[in-house]
């Protein structure tokens, strides 16, 4: 009898779990920021480099004609890719924003991290986040179910963090699932700025809940750290 209850129970959840996500979806929102002046490796690219090589990844930008390795990405990950979200990659690379991925020895996406260097949407919240001369931003992270934990989350920042050293960026700041940035606690030079616990209501596409505000407790731009040369 107790069996039977539990079978019950367990299959009027599975489909109490299906309308729910139907109507409205809870989802965790982690921001982070860190000053690369702070960092143990800064500004020795050799050393990042090294990092990155050390996960075991091979890491490198991507361009629209990369499309069809996302396309295999998101099959294997079960997230077929829309023409929607396709559309809304081709945008981000028209508007200079770049993608960064880990490739394993296959040659397959093992994770992918997206850096944008000037003012950007930031959907999830519905605010825009400005980006100054000085800084970079991490976003849309994502790593392949069978990948996570691998570091090739950390592949792909490092290659991020590396290009944004010499193109002057010295600060960055990053946001996107709280699980894809346990890896970064590594480097001590990040801080949590909060998770923020969204509601989104499916079905009239309106998200309540806390809304994130630009709030970095981040130092002011020092004269010396405005810019920084390409051989930085």
């Amino acid at each position: 009898m107790s069996r039977m209850l539990r079978r019950l129970w367990r299959s009027v959840a599975w489909r109490a779990g299906i309308v729910r996500r139907a109507v409205y979806n809870v989802e965790d929102v982690a921001f982070w920021a860190g000053d690369s002046h702070d960092a143990p490796w800064y500004p020795d690219l050799d050393r990042l480099a090294a990092i990155g090589h050390a996960s075991g990844f091979q890491a490198r930008k991507t361009t629209p004609a990369d499309l069809d390795l996302f396309r295999s990405y998101h099959d294997r990950a079960g997230r077929p890719l829309g023409p929607r979200r396709i559309r809304k990659m081709r945008e981000r690379w028209a508007q200079g924003s770049e993608c960064y991925i880990a490739t394993d020895r296959q040659g397959e996406i093992a994770a992918y991290m997206w850096a944008a260097y000037q003012d950007h949407y930031v959907e999830a919240v519905g605010e825009v986040l400005h980006i100054s001369p000085s800084e970079i931003l991490h976003f849309d992270v994502d790593t392949r179910p069978d990948r996570r934990g691998s570091m090739g989350f950390v592949a792909c920042a490092c290659a991020s963090l590396a290009d944004g050293v010499r193109r002057g960026r010295r600060r960055v700041i990053s946001w996107g699932n709280p699980q894809f940035f346990e890896e970064f606690r590594r480097f001590h030079w990040w801080t949590g700025l909060g998770a923020l616990k969204l509601i989104r209501l499916e079905r009239c596409r309106r998200i309540c809940g806390m809304r994130f505000r630009r709030a970095l407790d981040l130092k002011e731009e020092s004269p010396e750290g405005e810019q920084r040369g390409p051989d930085a």
